[in-house]
């Protein structure tokens, strides 16, 4: 498949143009007004505080990532991220992908929810510039929770983000829920603080390329089929049996067999219900770990129904499992 027949989104490009060329550029940080200065091919862009301000706040230290870039025909997509390595790199890109691009910030910019990570355009065409907050706390994949209550507080959160993105008049799909794009902080007294979907490959209709990594995608991904925002029910129902129960411990199959593979993990989850007798994991199979799409239950009432959950599931039953399974380092990037 064509690059330029795929609407990816922001994060993958650092790692699908690996192989496209990169130029020098310099970057000052914090001076004065200024979060950042850009300088590259002679030209130099400044993005000030107060630019930033209305959409995140005087917190300016927040604010990680700063995309940049150009829609001209020869166009250039600049990926400049704040923190201990001032970095620039430039990939050069279509016009169609800067297309791509611009299409889905222009989609990012409109999202405002709790557990969705802030963006916010700073600049239209010809020059796009996206500022993202910063990453504060660990990924699901560093940091599992401790207990199953604290999984069941992931659910709520998560289903809640669903809600938002597949409510809207033109629903959103995620397409790349798993632990490393779950970001979680917890407060001074080591209780969950805040959970967070990043790390979008956002479809705002019916799409059918692969997205995301085969190992947590959606039966109907897997199979190439034409899919909808349901993949993202599985994907948070997938997400969160593995804080609570891991994986399968054969070979993924997920390449070779999808149908096989998406089976073993039911079978799994339904085994280790089993051992622990949880309502969570009965939860998850009866609503979002489910291989046919129309029978997963939708974003909204799983919300309902996890929300009432969380009355009821116990505050003291430690997950012995929280280092458990955490095989991603297999997983196939697609």
């Amino acid at each position: 498949m064509d690059m330029e027949d795929i609407i990816l989104p922001l994060k993958p490009y650092q790692a699908k143009l690996e192989p496209m060329a990169r130029h020098a550029g310099r970057v000052e940080v914090l001076q004065n007004n200024e979060v950042c200065t850009v300088h590259t091919k002679g030209q130099r862009t400044v993005i000030r505080r107060d630019s930033i301000a209305p959409r995140f706040g005087d917190d300016t230290p927040k604010l990680r990532e700063i995309v940049a870039g150009s829609s001209a025909p020869s166009g250039i997509v600049i990926y400049l991220r704040l923190g201990e390595e001032s970095t620039l790199k430039i990939n050069s890109l279509s016009p169609s992908v800067l297309q791509a691009i611009h299409s889905e910030s222009q989609i990012l910019r409109d999202l405002n929810h709790p557990n969705i990570f802030l963006y916010q355009i700073l600049y239209d065409h010809p020059q796009l510039i996206v500022v993202r907050e910063r990453f504060c706390g660990k990924s699901l994949q560093e940091d599992s929770p401790k207990t199953l209550y604290e999984a069941t507080q992931i659910l709520v959160q998560l289903c809640s983000a669903l809600d938002y993105l597949h409510d809207r008049e033109r629903p959103i799909a995620h397409r790349d829920i798993r632990p490393d794009n779950v970001i979680i902080t917890y407060d001074g007294h080591n209780n969950l603080k805040s959970v967070k979907l990043v790390g979008f490959a956002m479809a705002t209709e019916r799409f059918d390329p692969f997205c995301g990594i085969l190992e947590w995608a959606a039966p109907e991904i897997l199979l190439r089929n034409a899919y909808d925002q349901r993949v993202d029910v599985w994907g948070v129902g997938r997400t969160v049996s593995w804080t609570i129960c891991g994986s399968p411990d054969d070979e993924p199959r997920y390449k070779a067999n999808p149908q096989t593979w998406c089976a073993e993990v039911i079978q799994h989850v339904a085994i280790s219900n089993t051992d622990i007798e949880s309502p969570t994991l009965n939860f998850l199979l009866e609503n979002m770990i489910i291989i046919r799409p129309e029978k997963r239950t939708s974003a909204k009432v799983c919300l309902e129904k996890a929300a009432q959950l969380l009355l009821l599931t116990d505050n003291d039953l430690v997950l012995v499992s929280s280092a458990k399974n955490k095989d991603s380092e297999g997983s196939h990037v697609v």
